[in-house]
């Protein structure tokens, strides 16, 4: 029997730490709750059961996932020591 995964945290944005950082180019991070996060995916405000899916697929698959949420967006975020290479919707993000 396969161990259950996580849930991903869903935080208020604001909670988070925002950060740049460079892997093969420049990429949007967070660092939350001793974790740091690469910015994996971003949907609008109306796509919030979308990227609670997806954060539970990642999830799934033993990928440590987070979701901030704030008035404008819900951001799917990846730890940095996930094996999944960072996908290229975070990249050069226009996140704050």
């Amino acid at each position: 029997m396969l161990p259950q995964s996580m849930p991903p945290q869903v935080i208020n944005q604001q909670f988070g730490k925002i950060f740049k950082f460079w892997r093969n180019g420049i990429y949007t991070g967070m660092r939350y709750g001793g974790e740091l996060y690469a910015c994996y995916r971003t949907y609008p405000v109306e796509g919030r059961l979308k990227a609670y899916d997806l954060g539970c697929g990642l999830s799934s698959e033993g990928i440590q996932t987070c979701i901030t949420c704030s008035s404008l967006h819900y951001i799917v975020w990846i730890s940095l020591r996930s094996p999944l290479p960072i996908s290229t919707h975070g990249r050069n993000s226009s996140t704050p």
